[in-house]
């Protein structure tokens, strides 16, 4: 009987020794994979540090943009590789980009103009439907909220809503936001997005591929990004002039545009107009104006406004019809795609692209002012008072991508952002996370062509696939 006792004594000590050792080996899993899950929290910390720090580059470069400069429409200087710490393990930047002017493969190193875009709060619903994709959905059952994450006042997994800017509702009867214009339209969540399935605005070769692999392309080359360049509703500028001085309102009884050095013509025309019980709709109807007025004398007399080329432009400056302190919903002749523009009353494709070719050779104080497409030719008197009161060549909120990351670990995040500088502070309006859809570029296209970049990846043919090496499974 003792031996048998003695077995299992021994028994029962290997038993003990076993648990034993399978407990140390389960705390010392858990306490590395604590440790593990720390250094990637901190890690995506960091990451998250990065966009906010694009972020506010991005806000002060719009900000201290001058009247009618691009310094924020493309400046890789600015916004490309830009190193923000060095924490011993990583070395951290941001990217900032928006899509390229020609919806190439190539991406622009540089903001977007909300302006751009038509407003669907005051957008005539005729001209959103005259836009290359507003097609409604064969499918009426569609559910057109299930895709439209990120939107402007639409919540989301991963996103951060935005402020209202009070803008007053005038588009489509209940459109408050894209995403409830497409709703009311009954289009697609695809219509949206188009063929840029990663939302990376980049021309990926799965988007180039037919129907090979999703999304459904049309193999052309070129990056259809749907709607999502057409529509906001999220532009308006303050009601000022390019000093930031509220604009004098000719509209109003006893004003005097003496101070603005326009002709005595001109005074003398806003003074019968009131007489007469007469108003401007906008002050561009001043342009090359005439009107038959009763004199002293009961005599019929034609008199002109006195406002041609060279008022115009003083004009639209420094007076408005309209005493409200922000303007919702004007387009941007400076950046506007040439399908947005054509469908302004009294435009057409044909103009809208003399319209685009013609803005590439302005230098920057020509192109301050909605003026130049007057002065220029491109529009008769009579067309530039049609379509005057929906266009500006002012921008103050601002849209983008905004890429977070760090060398050689490889964590990152990748946003896209909204920001308003129209008044003080500015503010970031919105926030859409677009981690989950992956590294949003090559990282031969993110890096500066420097030394070190060459080193670490070797030639810029391998650099894709060091890439795609570096950051598989990292987020």
């Amino acid at each position: 009987m003792k031996p048998c006792r003695a077995g299992f004594v021994l028994l029962t000590v290997l038993i003990v020794v076993m648990v034993s050792a399978m407990t140390a080996v389960s705390l010392l899993f858990a306490i590395r994979a604590d440790a593990t899950a720390q250094a990637a929290t901190a890690q995506g910390e960091q990451a998250w540090a990065a966009v906010m720090s694009g972020i506010q580059r991005a806000i002060s470069v719009a900000e201290s943009s001058v009247q009618g400069a691009a310094a924020w429409e493309e400046n890789p200087e600015a916004f490309r590789h830009q190193e923000v710490a060095d924490d011993g393990a990583n070395r951290w930047y941001f990217t900032i980009w928006s899509a390229s002017a020609d919806d190439t493969s190539a991406v622009r190193f540089g903001l977007s103009d909300e302006a751009s875009r038509l407003n669907v709060r005051t957008a005539d619903p005729q001209w959103l439907a005259a836009l290359p994709g507003w097609t409604v959905d064969p499918d009426p059952g569609a559910d057109p909220g299930s895709d439209l994450t990120g939107l402007p006042t639409e919540t989301s997994e991963g996103d951060v809503t935005n402020a209202s800017t009070n803008a007053p509702t005038g588009g489509l009867t209940s459109a408050r936001s894209v995403a409830s214009a497409l709703r009311e339209a009954g289009l697609s969540p695809a219509a949206l997005r188009g063929e840029d399935a990663n939302y990376n605005l980049r021309l990926e070769p799965n988007e180039d591929d037919g129907d090979e692999s999703l999304p459904g392309d049309n193999r052309d080359g070129v990056l259809d990004a749907g709607l999502q360049r057409f529509l906001t509703d999220l532009s308006y500028e303050p009601n000022t002039n390019p000093q930031g001085e509220l604009r004098v309102d000719v509209s109003a009884p006893g004003v005097s545009l003496a101070s603005l050095g326009l002709p005595s013509a001109t005074q003398d025309y806003l003074a019968a107009m009131r007489t007469a019980g007469q108003s401007l709709n906008h002050v561009a109807d001043l342009l090359e104006a005439r009107m038959t007025v009763p004199n002293e004398r009961g005599e019929n007399v034609e008199l002109e406004s006195g406002v041609g080329a060279g008022e115009i432009v003083t004009l639209l400056a420094e007076c408005t019809t309209r005493p409200d302190p922000r303007l919702p919903g004007l387009l941007n002749l400076n950046t506007a795609p040439p399908e947005a523009l054509a469908v302004l009353p009294g435009l057409d494709e044909t103009l809208a692209e003399s319209i685009v070719s013609t803005r590439r050779v302005l230098g920057a104080e020509e192109k301050a002012s909605p003026a130049w497409v007057y002065t220029r030719g491109l529009v008769s008197a009579e067309q530039f008072r049609q379509i005057a009161p929906q266009v500006t060549t002012r921008a103050f909120q601002f849209r983008f991508h905004c890429l977070g990351y760090g060398l050689p670990g490889g964590h990152y995040r990748v946003v896209e952002a909204v920001i308003d500088v129209a008044e003080q502070p500015a503010r970031l309006v919105s926030v859409r996370d677009l981690s989950r859809h992956g590294f949003p570029l090559p990282l031969d296209e993110v890096e500066t062509d420097s030394a070190q970049a060459r080193l670490k990846f070797g030639n810029r043919a391998t650099a894709s696939a060091a890439n795609a090496q570096l950051f598989a499974g990292r987020w």
